[in-house]
């Protein structure tokens, strides 16, 4: 699976193997101060304007409030007051509004940085509750929850964590989870699919391949063959993932057939995912629009379920919000990536990758670690 951080660090992931191999420049200390610099300069400017459309809105109610007095006052007493007096009262009020504005933002914001180890990021999901939000291209970005897709209703206090650091889900006193890893050649060769059974997980998606962003040229994952094999020996639950480079619908059914005939043969009680995500400032789908990614998307999915499989996409919160159409898609199962201890997403999804560092017995360095949702 490539690399994923907290939503509201967007930036491109890691690079795909083979002929799309590069490798990226280090970023110089000058130049990670100045970047440092400019996300709180872009924080302080966001929160100047939480502060002015807070105060705007107090000092609007206070005029309404204010100006319904008055006319109330004019229509039970015939008192007679001039328009430069109510002018005046209404000034005064507007001043009022504001200045309650600034007092009570200030408050709002201080108490919610007080906390340990808070963010500008978890105060303003909190202050924005009925948005996601996420950072792209140094703006944030901020998208109305549609309330009439369903939502996943899991708490936070559901989401139990064990000494090993493994999530369940805990609902009235059950467990209804499974453990699932995901690997690639990224955790190289010899994984011990026993031991990784033994350490309590469940399942595995296994990554199949992917089109180069660069090539456009369809790759077989390097230990794909040796991964669904030992996994199946193993006992585990399978399912796979393709990462996706389509550019039309085409090419997102090349790769859905790509993958279905290397999975021939397999029982495969977990899906098979499409991995969208921006491998490379360079990529040869990055240019392409929400709804024409959208469109990819759904060839691929729709290909995999008429084969009889169980389709699932797998994004975060840029790539659903930032890269499709999430009205088009939720019907779908998603797999969804935030590496946090709840789910910052407010639609139902069947599993949630909340981790990249792992660790598991059996696998050589961390893996990124997911709970399904029965």
């Amino acid at each position: 699976m490539e690399e994923f951080i907290e939503a509201e660090e967007i930036t491109p992931v890691r690079v795909m193997q083979g002929d799309d191999k590069v490798k990226k420049p280090k970023k110089s200390r000058k130049l990670k101060q100045r970047l440092n610099v400019l996300r709180l300069v872009s924080v302080l400017l966001l929160l100047t304007l939480i502060y002015t459309g807070v105060s705007l809105y107090n000092s609007n109610k206070r005029l309404n409030e204010t100006e319904s007095r008055l006319k109330e006052a004019l229509e039970q007493n015939e008192a007679k007051v001039g328009r430069e007096e109510l002018d005046e009262r209404l000034e005064a009020a507007r001043r009022e509004g504001l200045t309650e504005g600034r007092i009570a933002l200030k408050a709002e914001i201080m108490d919610r940085l007080s906390i340990p180890d808070a963010s500008s990021a978890d105060m303003l999901r909190e202050l924005f509750d009925d948005y996601v939000y996420y950072v792209s291209d140094n703006t944030y970005h901020f998208v109305k929850i549609n309330d009439e897709l369903p939502k996943h209703g899991i708490s936070k206090d559901e989401l139990v964590k064990d000494e090993k650091g493994f999530y369940d889900y805990i609902k009235n006193g059950e467990k209804n989870s499974l453990r699932v890893v995901d690997v690639s050649q990224f955790q190289k060769k010899g994984i011990n699919w026993e031991a990784v059974k033994a350490a309590g997980v469940d399942g595995c998606m296994i990554r199949v391949g992917f089109r180069g962003y660069g090539s456009g040229a369809l790759v077989e994952d390097e230990c794909f063959e040796e991964n669904i094999k030992g996994a199946a020996a193993a006992g585990l639950k399978l399912g796979v993932y393709f990462f996706t480079q389509a550019i039309n619908n085409a090419e997102a059914v090349e790769e859905a057939e790509y993958v279905l005939e290397r999975i021939k043969g397999y029982t495969l009680e977990l899906p098979v995912a499409l991995d969208v995500e921006v491998p490379g400032a360079t990529a040869r789908a990055n240019e392409l629009t929400p709804a024409e990614r959208t469109d990819a998307a759904e060839a691929f999915l729709k290909r995999i379920s008429e084969a009889g499989y169980t389709p699932m996409i797998y994004v975060n919160t840029y790539g659903m919000f930032g890269m499709l159409e999430v009205e088009r898609v939720y019907s779908y199962p998603i797999w969804f990536a935030f590496y946090n201890d709840n789910i910052y997403y407010p639609y139902e999804i069947k599993m949630w990758q909340y981790t990249e560092s792992a660790e598991v017995d059996g696998i050589k360095g961390g893996v990124d670690m997911n709970l399904w949702f029965q």
